[in-house]
């Protein structure tokens, strides 16, 4: 400890240390939080996709229908697109150990609160809100822009030519 002392010293004698003034500062975290909240937000829109996708082509059905549904399941999950969004909340996490009340706190239970946030707040967003089938319906009339009309248009996606599963047993 004393040998940082002494070095923060040693530089503020040579005049190597720069003074800024506080509105640095405050416009740093200002723009810390929006970029922070803007990472929150896609978050959360991705999870709501992801779920809004599953919904709409009735993969997660392919889950009750046995070790070949699973394993189509896992073929047609928006693997990207849960990737992208893993990083964005990985970034959040590293910009939020900017933040006094994060860098206490481990990482992992930073993430993983995240995580939770985005995946319940996206799944909030598509059972309980009309949002994506007024996507869903603008997409159909060509009506989104570019990336969002593609993802839109994609979320009816079927499954690869060569899968097929077979119900055997229907219980009433």
């Amino acid at each position: 400890m004393a040998n940082l002392k002494d070095s923060i010293l040693q530089k503020i004698k040579e005049n190597e240390v720069r003074m800024k003034p506080k509105a640095y500062f405050t416009a740093r975290m200002i723009a810390l939080a929006a970029v922070a909240l803007l990472i929150l937000v896609l978050t959360v829109f991705i999870f709501n996709f992801i779920f809004f996708s599953m919904r709409v082509s009735h993969h997660m059905s392919l889950m009750r229908s046995g070790g070949h549904g699973f394993l189509l399941f896992l073929a047609l999950f928006p693997w990207t697109l849960l990737l992208a969004d893993v990083a964005l909340i990985a970034l959040l996490e590293n910009l939020l150990r900017r933040f006094r009340f994060a860098y206490r706190h481990p990482a992992l239970y930073i993430f993983l609160i995240l995580l939770a946030v985005g995946i319940s707040a996206g799944l909030v967003l598509d059972r309980h809100t009309p949002l994506n089938d007024h996507f869903l319906r603008r997409a159909d009339e060509h009506g989104l822009p570019g990336p969002m009309n593609q993802f839109y248009e994609g979320a009816r996606r079927l499954p690869p030519p060569g899968y097929r599963v077979e119900m055997i047993n229907v219980r009433p």
